[in-house]
């Protein structure tokens, strides 16, 4: 019999991840409203606006009184007014790409499921293990889980904008071992974000995996040889 009770995961580039690129689909909706944004130019304008509202305003601002729209639309301006051409600068047109972009974020269309995910969720829950979501998301991510076929598999998933407490404090894993009405001891938390997932998990006392979603990436220092998969099926192995 396992050790393990509970299973918590990560969402995006874990279980999920943008279909194509964020630049990709930023630009395919700024197109329909008549902006060309450049892929290449929208992901590096995207990751260096990511970080500053991150920065500024930490969880989607929901302890600074954002929503997560709002949050998101700002990101979303940032990263196109940088590489659009000027009719980008409307703030009209601008708010309806934003919102355009907030909407289709919102389904499936934008999102697409890691291969091997599902059949690793599969097998963990046919050892009878709880399974649950601990996520720096915003209040989308049910709805996305449910439209991409794989929500049935959670006991719970908790979205840190939701929760107002995100990874890698420990306070959120405290509420996922709360649901799951287990021992820290007993869980295992999987990721792959080495201080948000794996340094976080390891601090509230739970056992780390590190997802290595890119096997050309050295593996951290910090992360141990024999905690680490790169295929979600692989999770099964270390209980």
């Amino acid at each position: 019999m396992s050790l393990y009770k509970l299973v918590t995961f990560d969402a995006t580039n874990t279980l999920i991840r943008v279909m194509g690129s964020v630049g990709l689909q930023y630009g395919r909706v700024a197109n329909q409203h008549g902006i060309y944004a450049n892929t290449d130019e929208v992901n590096k304008a995207f990751k260096t606006a990511w970080k500053q509202m991150n920065k500024d305003y930490p969880n989607y601002g929901v302890n600074q009184g954002l929503t997560s729209q709002k949050w998101w639309t700002e990101v979303m301006k940032s990263s196109l007014l940088s590489v659009c051409d000027k009719k980008s600068t409307d703030p009209e047109v601008l708010s309806k790409v934003a919102n355009d972009i907030y909407t289709f974020f919102a389904s499936n269309r934008g999102w697409e499921v890691i291969p091997g995910s599902e059949e690793g969720l599969a097998l963990l829950k046919d050892k009878g293990l709880k399974l649950g979501i601990v996520s720096n998301f915003d209040n989308r991510l049910p709805k996305i889980l449910t439209d991409l076929g794989i929500a049935n598999y959670f006991n719970f998933i908790l979205c840190s904008s939701v929760e107002k407490v995100a990874k890698p404090d420990a306070d959120i894993f405290k509420k996922a071992l709360h649901l799951g009405n287990t021992k820290a001891e007993e869980t295992i938390h999987v990721g792959d974000d080495l201080t948000n997932d794996y340094l976080g998990a390891k601090n509230a006392g739970l056992r780390p995996i590190f997802f290595q979603n890119n096997p050309d990436i050295p593996l951290p220092d910090e992360v141990s040889e024999d905690s680490v998969i790169s295929n979600m099926q692989d999770i099964i192995k270390l209980l």
